[in-house]
């Protein structure tokens, strides 16, 4: 039956955080906030990973990517949480954000595959429906800078299986780092 009838609701599971569907779903609906102290904290910054504004073609699924430079090749710091940038909440489906071979260039929006480029295959964070951010444990962190990544890759997939026309997007996430380095990379 339908995800919210009674029979889903109630259906039990064996596995996962939640016994059952009402569970999920209640826990899904309670809150929009995004709580991860850490990015409140002295001293973060942030970097916007946004897409340019660009076309949404009219097909149902569409990968779009652009590659980054972090801006301070000279000081190391970690990345520590991720928060989405929502544009176009109509055909956005998930977003990603890779970290790439110190040789890659940057590059404006772009059509591309599961990957930005060969060369940017490590996933550092990701989102998708229903979730406010990804706040990292406070004793982990993925160096950015000086001696760790210099640049990066948003990826965002669109779905728009209404074959939609006309429409622009440029989602993308917000990276949140900081200088002061945690126990781990």
């Amino acid at each position: 039956g339908p995800i919210d009838s009674d029979t889903c609701k109630t259906k039990s599971y064996s596995y996962g955080l939640f016994h059952n569907q009402g569970e999920w779903m209640e826990q899904a609906c309670m809150s929009q906030d995004f709580n991860c102290s850490a990015i409140h904290q002295q001293g973060v910054q942030t970097m916007p990973l946004k897409l340019d504004l660009t076309p949404v073609p009219a097909k149902e699924t569409t990968y779009m990517c652009q590659i980054f430079d972090f801006p301070d090749h000279d000081n190391d710091y970690h990345l520590i949480a991720s928060t989405p940038i929502k544009d176009n909440v109509n055909i956005l489906h998930h977003m990603v954000i890779f970290g790439c071979e110190d040789d890659v260039e940057p590059r404006s929006a772009y059509e591309c595959d599961m990957l930005p480029d060969r060369r940017c295959k490590l996933i550092l964070t990701v989102w998708t429906l229903g979730l406010n951010g990804d706040c990292f444990h406070s004793n982990a962190g993925v160096r950015i800078g000086k001696h760790g990544l210099k640049r990066v890759a948003v990826q965002l997939h669109w779905n728009n299986p209404g074959l939609i026309a006309d429409s622009t997007d440029s989602s993308g996430l917000m990276m949140h780092y900081t200088p002061r380095l945690r126990p781990h990379d």
